[in-house]
C-alpha cells in the first residue's frame, strides 16, 4: 500500500493506454453469460468494471492470505495483478464564510494485490460462482429505478436517434423492436443515462462537455465516460459486449460530422435558423444511409461517385444539386479541420463530373411567377369585400413588397404615419419530424433587410385599418387569443381567396415579387428598387423578381401597334 494517490492512478491509466494500443477495447470484453468476468474467490462478487478492464483473466482472484485460508499457496515466481477501490476519508474545514466547521468526504483511489487461480495450487475452482439472474429483467429495473429516482424525463420512441439534452435532462432512445439484438438496446441506453449523471443537479461533469465541439477534447472525455459506464454495467448484469465503441471521436459517422457542423453554425449565429433546417432536410433526404457510415472509411472518389449518382437518383434539379454540393463541401471542411480526413474536399467537389448528367428542367408558366396585370385587380377587389387582419396582410405585401416573415413581426410602433420601419423577420426551427416552431429574430434576412418601405397614399387607410383589428396588441398581426399569427397563417389564407377568388393559388412571395415587378415595369430609378427591396443590389432584383406581368390580350395589342409589323 506504498503507493501514492497519483500512482495508482497512472498504474490504471497505463494498463488502460497498453490494452488500447494493442488494438483492445479493455471495457468491450466478449462476456457472455451471466456475470462471468473477473470475481473474488471468497466473496464471489464479481470486479468492479475498472479492475475487469485491470486484470488479465476472468475467473477466480482472490488476495495471498486468501487464496492461504483456502489452504492454497501462490506457485513461486508468480506476479501478482492490482484491484483498485476508493477509500473515503472524511476531512474537517472550516467554512471560510460562515466559520464553522464542516466534514468533506474525499474519495482517494487505493489499490491492493491479487492473484489469479491459474497461479494457486490446492485449490480447484468453483463449479457454479454465481446464482442466475435473469439480465433482461435486471436491466429494466435499473433503468426504472434510476430514472425515477432521478426524475429523469425518458423518452422511447421510434427514431433512428439515441441522445442526452442536458438542458431538458431528457434521454431519447430507439424502441427495443428497432434493434438488431436486445444487447444493443442496453448498451445504448445505459451509455445515455451516464450522459445523464453529469447533469448540474448530479455529478456536474456536463459544465463544459455539453456544448463541446465533436471531436475534441471534452466531447471524448465525456464520450469515453459514457462508454464505460454502459460496458460496466452491461458486465455488471452478465450481458455480451461485443459491439464497438460507437461514439469513438477518432471515427465518428458521417451523420455525427454533419450534425456538429451544421450545429455549430447555428450557435455561432453563422446562419439562420431557416438555413439550418434546409440543410438538415438536404443531409437526411441523401444521406439517409450513406449518413451511417464512418467518414474515414469514405475515402474522396467515393464521395464523387456517390453525389454524381445523386442527380439520377433523385431526379435532381441543377438548383437542388447546388444545394447537396454546397452541404456536402461545408462538412467534409469541418472534417478535413478535424483530421478526420487528408484529402481536399474542394477539389472533389470540383472534380465533379457533370457534363453528361441530365437534370430535372422545372418550366415555370409567368402566371405562377408573378399576378399578372389582369389577376391583381381581380384579387384586390377579392380582397377588399372582407377586410379582416390576414386579408389586411396580404394587401399590404403586394403594396410594400415585404417578405411575409416581416410582415407578421411588424410592431404598431414600427409604423409612423404611411411609413414602416423593417427591423424583424420570423424563422422556423424544426422540433422534430413535421413538427416546427415559429420565433422572432431581430433583424430581417440581410443588412440590407434593415429599411424602411413606403405605402402608396392610395392605399394608405389600411393602417388606421390595422390598428382598429388589433389596438391593444404589441404586434400587428394576432390571432384571437393574442398571440402572433405565423407565416403559415398568412400562406393557407392567401391559398384559400386565390382558389375563391378562381385564380391559380400563389405563396406569399409571389405577392412581393409582383411588387418589385411592377416598380421596375414602371421605370422607377434602379437604386430606389434596390432600397425598397431590401436587396443588396439591383442584380438580385432584375434576376429573380422582375417578372413580365402583361397579359396576352396587352402583349398583343402592343405588338399591332410597331409600325414594323403593320400591314403595308
Amino acid at each position: 500500500m506504498a503507493a501514492t494517490k497519483a500512482n495508482v492512478y497512472d498504474m490504471v491509466t497505463t494498463r488502460i493506454i497498453v490494452e488500447l494500443e494493442k488494438g483492445i477495447i479493455p471495457w468491450e470484453k466478449p462476456w457472455t453469460g451471466s456475470r462471468a468476468g473477473a470475481y473474488n474467490r471468497v466473496s464471489k462478487k464479481p470486479y468492479s468494471m475498472i479492475n475487469q478492464m485491470l486484470l488479465k483473466h476472468t475467473g477466480e482472484y482472490a488476495t495471498f492470505k486468501q487464496w492461504q485460508d483456502l489452504g492454497g499457496h501462490v506457485k513461486k515466481g508468480e506476479k501478482s495483478e492490482i484491484v483498485v477501490f476508493w477509500k473515503i476519508l472524511e476531512k474537517e474545514e472550516t467554512d471560510k464564510e460562515t466559520g464553522e466547521n464542516e466534514v468533506k468526504k474525499i474519495p482517494m483511489l487505493r489499490y491492493y494485490n491479487v492473484f489469479h487461480i491459474s497461479q494457486v495450487e490446492g485449490v480447484k475452482p468453483l463449479e457454479k460462482p454465481f446464482a442466475e439472474v435473469e439480465p433482461i429483467t435486471e436491466g429494466d429495473k435499473i433503468i426504472i429505478d434510476y430514472i425515477t429516482r432521478e426524475h429523469i424525463d425518458f423518452v422511447e420512441c421510434a427514431s433512428n436517434e439515441a441522445y442526452y439534452s442536458p438542458s431538458s435532462d431528457r434521454v431519447v432512445v430507439p424502441m427495443k423492436k428497432q434493434y438488431k439484438a436486445i444487447n444493443e438496446y442496453y448498451s445504448t441506453t445505459f451509455h445515455e443515462l451516464t450522459h445523464s449523471t453529469g447533469h448540474q443537479s448530479r455529478l456536474n461533469r456536463l459544465q463544459t462537455g455539453a456544448v463541446a465541439a465533436f471531436g475534441g477534447e471534452e466531447y471524448s472525455k465525456e464520450e469515453l465516460v459514457a462508454e464505460i459506464g454502459s460496458a460496466s454495467l452491461m458486465n455488471m448484469l452478465g450481458i455480451e459486449t461485443t459491439k464497438t465503441f460507437r461514439n469513438s471521436a477518432a471515427y465518428p459517422t458521417i451523420k455525427q460530422v454533419f450534425t456538429e457542423w451544421n450545429d455549430r453554425r447555428f450557435k455561432l449565429n453563422k446562419i439562420a435558423a431557416s438555413t439550418h433546417e434546409r440543410d438538415g432536410q438536404v443531409f437526411r433526404r441523401h444521406y439517409k444511409e450513406m449518413g451511417k457510415r464512418r467518414i474515414r472509411d469514405v475515402g474522396s472518389d467515393e464521395f464523387a461517385d456517390f453525389l454524381e449518382e445523386q442527380i439520377a437518383e433523385c431526379n435532381l434539379t441543377a438548383k437542388a444539386f447546388s444545394n447537396l454540393k454546397s452541404v456536402t463541401r461545408g462538412m467534409l471542411k469541418c472534417a478535413k479541420k478535424r483530421k478526420l480526413i487528408d484529402w481536399s474536399p474542394e477539389e472533389m467537389i470540383q472534380d465533379l463530373d457533370t457534363s453528361g448528367s441530365s437534370f430535372r428542367k422545372v418550366i415555370k408558366e409567368p402566371d405562377e411567377v408573378v399576378f399578372n396585370e389582369d389577376e391583381l385587380p381581380v384579387y384586390v377587389a377579392y380582397l377588399e369585400e372582407d377586410l379582416d387582419l390576414k386579408n389586411l396582410g396580404i394587401l399590404l405585401m403586394f403594396f410594400t413588397g415585404v417578405r411575409v416573415g416581416e410582415l407578421v413581426t411588424l410592431k404598431f410602433s414600427d409604423i409612423e404615419d404611411n411609413t414602416i420601419k423593417i427591423r424583424r423577420t420570423e424563422t422556423r426551427v424544426r422540433v422534430k419530424a413535421g413538427k416546427y416552431k415559429y420565433l422572432v429574430k431581430e433583424f430581417p434576412k440581410s443588412s440590407a433587410g434593415v429599411r424602411t418601405v413606403i405605402l402608396p397614399e392610395t392605399y394608405s387607410w389600411i393602417i388606421p385599418r390595422l390598428k382598429a383589428c388589433s389596438p391593444l396588441e404589441e404586434y400587428v398581426f394576432t390571432a384571437e387569443d393574442g398571440t402572433r399569427m405565423t407565416t403559415n397563417v398568412i400562406r393557407r389564407r392567401m391559398e384559400k381567396t386565390c382558389k375563391a377568388a378562381k385564380l391559380k393559388p400563389k405563396l406569399p412571395h409571389k405577392a412581393r415579387k409582383t411588387y418589385g415587378s411592377i416598380l421596375l415595369d414602371n421605370n422607377i430609378d434602379n437604386r430606389m428598387v434596390t432600397e425598397l427591396m431590401g436587396h443588396t443590389d439591383i442584380g438580385c432584383t432584375e434576376g429573380y423578381y422582375h417578372k413580365n406581368r402583361r397579359s396576352i390580350q396587352r402583349k398583343s395589342e402592343i405588338l399591332n401597334k410597331i409600325p414594323e409589323f403593320k400591314a403595308i
